[in-house]
């Protein structure tokens, strides 16, 4: 997996997994990568609680906003995949964007 690979290149203080789900699904959504083998730490599962794509773009948008400035992203929602990549079009920083279905 694309994740597993970056973890092992880059440590995983920066990866993140955002989802629609609310935020109680964090320590399910830990659990099961924990079992296929990638551990993110759990504060950095967002549970949105909002299933627009304008909510994960402004979520990338927030991150940018701290400071980061190389992002991957994929979804299996073209139109999430779509307002993120449009979102960091705008910011002008290094990104790539995904449709995984």
């Amino acid at each position: 997996a694309k994740i597993k690979k970056a973890i092992d290149k880059f440590g995983n203080k920066d990866v993140f997994v955002l989802t629609a789900r609310p935020q109680a699904s964090a320590t399910s959504i830990k659990a099961f990568l924990d079992g296929i083998g990638v551990n993110i730490p759990l504060e950095n599962i967002t549970g949105l609680e909002d299933g627009t794509p304008q909510a994960k773009a402004n979520w990338v948008i927030g991150k940018a906003g701290e400071g980061y400035n190389d992002f991957y992203f994929t979804d299996d929602v073209y139109k999430n995949v779509k307002a993120v990549q449009d979102a960091l079009e705008v910011l002008d920083v290094k990104s790539k964007t995904r449709f995984r279905y």
